[in-house]
């Protein structure tokens, strides 16, 4: 057979992949173009913030999600291998992540807000601290994994002991994103001012 034919089933996947690429895109733009986002500005600063700062959170949520799913069930299965590599690589996608949510969620708070003092004289600004204080910590959880848990895990350290602190870990961090998420739901029908 011909390596550079392409099969039809081959097309469909990327068709599919592409398309769900495009959707997922779409659904992260769409938000630039509603509550705060929309009425703020500069309008171009706040709505490329605000699609970098969710697609920055998606996927150090549903990275989390997903390790701690797949940690699940391979645990349940007895299948021991590759939660190493996926813990070690998703480690450095959190910390990319978390450090574009902060860049993305300081501009857009330095812009939304009317001064520093909103931050605790407002609604808004109580509900964005303590979707801060959530996220931080989250973040310290995160730097557990990052600076404790994913080096035992290099160095070989005891793989059940391990594995059962990083689901653990993964477990508290799922829960805080949930309290992150609801933080937000706040904030969309909150005034800054």
């Amino acid at each position: 057979s011909d390596p550079t034919v392409v099969s039809r089933e081959e097309r469909h996947r990327f068709t599919v992949g592409t398309a769900t690429v495009v959707g997922a895109l779409m659904l992260l733009a769409s938000g630039s173009f509603i509550g705060h986002t929309a009425s703020e500005s500069p309008r171009l600063l706040i709505a490329a913030s605000d699609f970098a700062h969710v697609a920055a959170a998606s996927i150090w949520v549903g990275g989390a999600v997903a390790l701690a799913s797949t940690l699940r069930r391979r645990r349940r299965s007895g299948s021991g291998s590759g939660w190493a590599l996926l813990a070690t690589r998703f480690s450095v996608s959190a910390t990319w992540s978390l450090v574009l949510v902060a860049a993305t969620g300081a501009a857009m708070a330095w812009t939304i807000l009317p001064e520093p003092s909103a931050l605790w004289s407002s609604t808004f600004g109580r509900i964005l601290l303590l979707k801060v204080l959530l996220v931080v910590a989250i973040a310290a959880v995160g730097a557990y994994n990052h600076f404790a848990l994913v080096p035992a895990i290099r160095e070989g350290a005891d793989g059940g002991t391990i594995r059962n602190r990083l689901r653990a870990a993964l477990s508290a961090e799922v829960v805080g994103f949930v309290a992150v998420i609801a933080a937000t739901a706040a904030l969309v029908g909150a005034s800054p001012t």
